[in-house]
């Protein structure tokens, strides 16, 4: 029963909002953001994962990390003039937080972040590499996340219908995605029926 009957009444109005910057934030801790700044949370390993979309100057982002938590060694890269910042607060040999923000057409990829982070120390090389965003062992770039719940990107998951995954539950099986809160599957279900559909078009082309 509801106690406000006459809310169910009051008209709304959505529209879309659109981002000049996106990125991550990994974190040892809960973070909290700026009010004007979008984000999502994602499972990772170790810690908090939040994707992240904002309109703020990327001066605004020069404190961020400082007020969150303990004091520690912050790096930052600064290219105002692109629009990028990245920075990253360790402990010791361990990785406690950073956050990347750019331009939302050229989003940065956290496959490599997201490694070190999980890792209880990171060695030099991947604390000389970090802010590149790239990795210092060869790992692959997952792509733009698909399943938000798990942090699963299309490259993974187009790696995954290519070994013989053909349905969502088959890449749930394999990498989780999909098997939380189901919003990704409709996508799944894509990624395969592009597959399944680029195949016979191989198979024809090579006869």
């Amino acid at each position: 029963f509801s106690g406000q009957p006459e809310n169910k009444a009051t008209p709304v109005a959505i529209e879309a909002v659109t981002f000049g910057q996106r990125g991550f934030v990994l974190s040892r801790r809960p973070m909290s953001f700026p009010k004007d700044v979008g984000w999502s949370r994602v499972a990772v390993t170790g810690g908090y994962g939040y994707l992240i979309a904002s309109n703020l100057e990327v001066a605004a982002w020069r404190t961020f990390l400082s007020p969150q938590g303990e004091a520690g060694h912050i790096a930052e890269y600064e290219d105002a003039a692109h629009g990028v910042y990245r920075a990253a607060q360790f402990s010791g040999d361990r990785l406690e937080a950073c956050v990347f923000i750019g331009p939302a057409k050229d989003t940065p990829s956290w496959d490599a972040v997201k490694t070190a982070f999980a890792a209880e120390t990171i060695s030099d090389e991947q604390r000389r590499l970090l802010l590149s965003g790239k990795s210092a062992d060869g790992v692959a770039n997952d792509g733009p996340v698909v399943c938000a719940c798990f942090g699963v990107g299309r490259n993974a998951i187009c790696g995954a219908i290519a070994q013989g995954a053909r349905s969502a539950a088959d890449i749930g099986a394999k990498l989780k995605a999909g098997t939380n809160c189901g919003s990704c599957i409709p996508e799944l279900k894509r990624l395969i029926a592009q597959t399944d559909v680029a195949q016979p078009m191989e198979a024809s082309a090579a006869s």
